[in-house]
């Protein structure tokens, strides 16, 4: 991108909220702006390292990774635009630095420094800021003590500017008192459901010309959707399973490595309050025998917590032998002791008793069989990746793969709902999306070690079927339309009496009344475009709407507009104080960064993003 032209109006614009900004903001004294000549990008004179625009790429994938649980490659992650949403958030950063450096805003070494010491991952474990684990951390990271400096200086002095511009971008009451009454509004209405049997007589068979004609009328219901055919190739564990070879001793070996949970010990739930000395144990035993406590009470008396003296589940090796001939002979839930353990004597509560667990070999035998084998044929899978993929790069279609190899092949007509086989891959539907026939197969993973390689045919844009094709389809819509016109007459007529001063009982209904209706309603038994309908009206006015085979006539019977001293108002008000000034301030945010990029120019190393995305492949 080129460094764009300096608006003079916009620029006038800016310097002069600056200069109200250096107003309020006299005593922090002029910044220290370094840079470096490898650039990825700059707004104005202010930089965004390429190092930086990397580390920020980096987070960000693995913040989607850590969201979705899958791991996005490069490419992917540019198809979702993740790289340009990157670099936007760098140039607004870079943006509010630019009009900080040239305000001569920022912050003073104290404030600095104090910023760095609050930081846990550079603190000793008494709390106290540790410089060993400062520059360890810093080194480990590729930074310089100076580096880091000057990036928490930069951070600081934003976040001034920042607060400086959206102090006060608080919404007014009348705004939030707005959105509770419309929000809060209940409406109490009466309905009645119209079907078939209340008409008069029922509709005729549509004959073969109106069917026709419906057909004409209604293209869009038999129109295919756009398809993407695609031929793939694929192999998954589960299609290996049954050709793995397993023997006895790779099973035995398996069943030792997880023998904790196929041979659990008795264990039990235990409480532990230990004592001073055996006297004060003896005492508190006591009072327990007697019942003039209790052992949670012993625990707040000592200024405990039951969580302090919780010991989880415990088998006899986690206590000592006479502790554990305690605890372990009681059965059952209860109080013990005191008896001596390696921090004094103790007093011990059970709260329940897990009894042994064995699993024999011969039964574990299946489940040893099923992860033994898919874990052989994710490695078999994970082997040939890379021979496979070389196949692709050397000319091998898919469908040599196939003849070749272990892939299965197959096809798909893509529309987006397709449910079964590799369609079912969360993985293959963002790739089906987005695949061109310029892009060349490539073998990619699937979440469970399997692997693909797709390629895209055709794309057929979206196709009326023939009549003869969807003749019996197209004969039952016209039939039912036929059904909904008969009905939606018999709703008209029944509206024109009602609005008449007739009663829905006087018309041979069985009406239903519902009250307190809200926006955030929702009734089963009727149309939700009924109940959205319901409040476009006014109290009085009637409404019908169509159901799947009926249709409904309501009368809105009254309004209510929540009372001033409604509880809820408050709530309300307080929920959007923060929602709404967090949007505002967000709005104010984001146009003085574009004022100042339009300012002061914007200037995008292509070359060196590029270089970054090609260490990350």
């Amino acid at each position: 991108m080129a460094s764009q032209g300096k608006k003079k109006a916009s620029n006038i614009i800016v310097w002069i909220i600056l200069a109200l900004l250096i107003v309020g903001l006299m005593g922090f004294g002029a910044g220290n702006f370094g840079g470096t000549v490898r650039t990825a990008a700059s707004v104005g004179d202010t930089e965004v390292e390429v190092t930086t625009y990397s580390r920020a790429l980096q987070q960000r994938l693995q913040t989607l990774q850590t969201q979705t649980g899958q791991s996005l490659t490069l490419a992917e992650a540019q198809q979702m635009g993740i790289d340009g949403a990157v670099l936007t958030g760098l140039l607004n950063s870079a943006a509010l630095d630019e009009a900080a450096r040239k305000a001569g805003l920022s912050v003073g070494d104290d404030n600095v420094a104090e910023q760095i010491q609050q930081i846990s991952s550079f603190q000793g474990v008494d709390g106290s800021f540790d410089r060993e684990a400062y520059n360890f951390a810093l080194q480990r990271n590729g930074m310089s003590a100076g580096d880091f400096e000057d990036t928490i200086r930069a951070d600081l002095t934003r976040g001034l500017l920042q607060s400086a511009l959206v102090s006060g971008a608080l919404p007014s009451p009348v705004y939030a008192n707005t959105i509770f009454d419309f929000i809060a509004e209940q409406r109490d209405f009466t309905y009645a459901e119209i079907d078939r049997a209340d008409l008069d007589e029922a509709p005729t068979q549509p004959t073969a010309d109106e069917v026709r004609a419906f057909y004409d009328a209604n293209a869009e219901q038999f129109t295919l959707p756009e398809r993407r055919k695609l031929t793939y190739a694929w192999l998954t564990p589960d299609m290996l399973i049954d050709e793995v070879e397993l023997d006895e001793t790779a099973l035995r070996e398996l069943y030792d490595s997880r023998i904790d949970e196929f041979q659990r010990p008795e264990t039990v739930i235990a409480e532990r309050l230990v004592f001073a000395d055996d006297e004060a144990a003896a005492a508190a035993k006591a009072q327990l025998d007697a019942g003039e406590t209790t052992f949670d009470a012993l625990v707040e008396d000592r200024g405990l917590t039951l969580t302090d003296v919780d010991l989880d589940e415990i088998t006899r090796d986690d206590l000592n032998t006479e502790a554990a001939d305690a605890v372990f002979a009681l059965g059952e839930p209860g109080i013990v002791g005191p008896t001596p353990t390696d921090l004094g004597p103790a007093i011990f509560r059970v709260n329940a008793v897990l009894a042994a667990q064995t699993t024999e070999f011969e039964d574990a035998l299946p489940e040893l069989r099923d992860e033994l084998a898919m874990q052989r044929a994710r490695r078999i899978i994970e082997a040939d990746v890379e021979t496979t993929d070389d196949m692709l790069a050397g000319g091998a279609t898919l469908e040599d793969l196939a003849k070749e190899t272990d892939m299965v092949l197959g096809t798909v007509e893509w529309t987006g709902n397709e449910h079964e086989g590799l369609a079912a891959y969360p993985e293959f539907a963002a790739i089906a999306d987005t695949l061109t026939q310029d892009d060349f197969p490539e073998i990619r993973q699937l979440e469970d070690g399997g692997i693909y390689a797709v390629r895209l045919d055709e794309i057929v844009p979206p196709t009326l079927q023939s009549f003869e094709a969807v003749e019996a389809d197209a004969r039952d819509a016209a039939t039912q339309q036929k059904l909904i016109d008969a009905l939606t007459a018999k709703a008209d007529e029944v509206t024109a009496q009602l609005g008449e001063g007739q009663t829905f009982e006087e018309l041979g209904f069985d009406p239903v009344a519902k009250v307190d209706l809200t926006r955030r309603g929702f009734i089963e038994e009727v149309p939700e475009e009924l109940l959205s309908r319901l409040f476009e009206i006014d109290a009085g006015d009637l409404v019908t709407v169509s159901g799947e085979d009926s249709v409904f006539v309501a009368r809105l019977d009254s309004v209510r507009t929540p009372a001033a001293n409604d509880p809820g108002r408050e709530m309300m008000n307080q929920q959007l104080q923060g929602q709404v000034a967090q949007a505002v301030a967000q709005d104010i945010l984001v146009q003085f960064s574009r004022a100042i990029q339009q300012s002061e120019g914007i200037t995008v190393n292509q070359n060196a993003l590029n270089a970054v995305h090609a260490q990350m492949q």
